[in-house]
């Protein structure tokens, strides 16, 4: 062989008992240099219940309040899940 197939072979052993192969130079790569700025330049979420910002949100949270919804019955009809009986698999009752 011309060597190189001896080399795969062993990176290919070593890949199956190593959890994080090539880690170190992940590792590098990814190593925060704490002198360059970093811009946040987008941000979203979806609030929930009443909520529209954070504050709001959050005061919903501490006075113990939910923001669950049954939800649109065009995209979603939990009532065809239905069935009265707890033995039937695949619905709720």
């Amino acid at each position: 062989m011309d060597g190189q197939g001896e080399t795969r072979k062993s990176n290919v052993a070593n890949d199956a008992y190593n959890p994080n192969p090539g880690g170190d130079k992940i590792a590098a790569a990814l190593a925060v240099d704490e002198t360059k700025p970093i811009a946040v330049i987008g941000m979203s979420c979806r609030f929930s219940g009443d909520s529209t910002d954070p504050e709001k949100l959050w005061d919903m949270l501490s006075n113990g309040r939910d923001g669950w919804s049954g939800g649109n019955k065009n995209r979603f009809d939990m009532s065809a899940f239905y069935h009265p009986s707890t033995k039937m698999s695949g619905t709720v009752d």
